[in-house]
């Protein structure tokens, strides 16, 4: 997986790569990367905060949002070992270009009614183009607020998230990721269980709300959870509050990259999807490169 350097179209040299690890997740910001090199010159300059970067066969573009150098996060953050080797590092964050302008601050109020998720984005500075847009009833966002978790409310308002994949965000609603073919099956022994009951129902509400005629409105209300009350929700919006992909087991598989969140994965035939995807590159050893993928996957609760 090559990394670009801000305007070259020459990768990064492999040996000047310590840890690579590209990131997929279902929020408004669906992917980033996490990058660890050798402290050289030539790194020293090119990795600096905001400089946009290019990574993957498709030159898939984030901007640095976190830049650490040796001299700055003293003797142990900026070591990594190789082998019997200690080499100082410089460390990177990147989110995704397209999006990157909605996890800052506002300097300036967005409020929209009736309009597209991508009306948004772009209301908000970013770029990104949504496959599979939805018309949102109501969007603000104010001078100082990060306009990210906004829309993390509306996308959890239509039960649905933003999935990443070659290149591209589309809108998906979270019964569609449970109902779509499975990429792979694995048994049960193979994942790490993360469940939790008990936190689940602390998490996740039912709604309330009241009609015009001052009557009661709920959601479903399956088993005793914790009560959120929305007002002027109609049933459909109060079940699409309680409907979310509660994290339950954690699976380490061969580097998959195609694999990314979004993706359905059956773990003992029950359908799972993928919460977070991180593919890992990492030499560690000189000479060896270590390569997995780490899955974070969730069910469907409705």
């Amino acid at each position: 997986m090559n990394v670009y350097p801000p305007d070259s179209s020459t990768p990064l040299r492999g040996d000047l790569i310590v840890r690579l690890v590209l990131r997929t997740d279902l929020t408004p910001v669906p992917a980033t990367v996490e990058l660890t090199v050798r402290q050289t010159e030539e790194t020293q300059k090119l990795l600096t905060e905001g400089a946009v970067i290019r990574v993957g066969s498709e030159q898939v573009a984030f901007t640095l949002v976190k830049v650490q150098h040796a001299d700055e996060s003293g003797p142990v953050g900026g070591a990594h070992v190789q082998g019997d080797r200690l080499l100082s590092t410089n460390s990177a964050t990147g989110l995704l270009a397209s999006c990157e302008p909605m996890a800052r601050p506002l300097g300036r109020a967005v409020i929209r009614e009736r309009t597209t998720l991508g009306a948004i984005y772009r209301a908000c500075g970013a770029q990104a183009r949504i496959d599979g847009d939805f018309t949102a009833p109501q969007f603000s966002a104010f001078v100082g607020m990060t306009p990210s978790f906004e829309v993390a409310k509306v996308l959890q308002e239509e039960a649905g998230a933003l999935v990443y994949d070659a290149g591209r965000i589309g809108f998906r609603r979270l019964a569609e990721l449970r109902d779509a073919r499975a990429s792979q099956a694995v048994r049960g022994e193979a994942t790490e269980r993360l469940a939790s009951a008990f936190l689940e129902r602390q998490a996740i509400p039912f709604g309330i709300s009241t009609s015009p005629s001052n009557a009661f409105v709920t959601g479903r209300r399956g088993v005793a959870r914790r009560a959120a009350y929305r007002p002027r929700a109609d049933v459909r919006l109060l079940n699409n509050l309680g409907t979310a992909l509660v994290m339950s087991r954690k699976l380490r598989n061969a580097l998959s990259p195609e694999i990314n969140a979004g993706v359905r994965i059956d773990v003992d035939d029950e359908p799972h999807i993928v919460i977070t995807a991180a593919h890992v590159l990492a030499w560690e050893q000189p000479g060896r490169q270590e390569t997995y993928s780490l899955y974070w996957l969730g069910e469907l609760s409705t």
